[in-house]
């Protein structure tokens, strides 16, 4: 009987040792896909925000630095700028979009995964890496250069979306044509730039409420 019992026990107890087990295996490959999902959106993120940048600089070189660019009419130059300014919008609407991702991702990780850990393991969450690097040296410096990087971004844009509209603008007297460019690009323009604008500040501020 006694030896049953035990028998009994000793199975339970390798069935809570197997779920245990497998429980913790699943822990693991949410992790493993999680830090994939991450990995993979900043990946992205970097590849759309270098590919615009290289594209913006060759365009910006061959409008004022080739002959091709200089005998561009007013409004056609003003119709690149605007371009390139739609460019930069929408990579960084993109960027944003990865970037959203892959926070989102770390948060699930962190606040989600990690307590989980926690408790399987019964030792302090582990996943805390990307909280406990928000709170040194190297997190602030990593916010000041974002800042500094999207105000540029922002101002540059600004001086090339004023710059494209005004050339337009001021060809519509010899060019009639460019009227009707005028009131179709400069408000589909304006409308990616404010949106641009308007989800880094909202990302921005979703990032510090993370921190916190």
């Amino acid at each position: 009987m006694n030896e049953s019992r035990a028998y009994g026990e000793g199975a339970a107890k390798r069935r809570d040792e197997k779920k245990a087990e497998q429980y913790f295996e699943l822990l693991l490959s949410e992790k493993e896909y999680t830090d994939r999902q991450i990995a993979d959106n900043l990946q992205a993120n970097l590849k759309v925000l270098g590919t615009v940048f290289t594209v913006i600089v060759a365009v910006l070189g061959w409008l004022f630095s080739t002959g091709t660019g200089t005998h561009l009419m007013p409004h056609e130059k003003g119709l690149v700028l605007l371009a390139l300014v739609a460019l930069a919008s929408i990579a960084v609407l993109m960027g944003i979009n990865f970037n959203g991702l892959a926070f989102g991702y770390m948060t699930y990780k962190t606040d989600h995964l990690g307590p989980l850990f926690e408790k399987h393991l019964a030792r302090p969450n582990p996943l805390v890496a990307s909280r406990f690097i928000a709170t040194t040296p190297a997190g602030r410096s990593i916010v000041a250069s974002t800042v500094l990087l999207s105000a540029g971004q922002a101002v540059l844009s600004l001086v090339l979306f004023v710059a494209g509209s005004t050339l337009i603008w001021r060809a519509i007297p010899t060019n009639p044509s460019a009227r009707v460019l005028f009131w179709t690009a400069v408000p589909v323009v304006t409308l990616l730039l404010v949106a641009a604008i308007g989800c880094a500040l909202l990302g921005w501020s979703a990032m510090q409420a993370n921190r916190r």
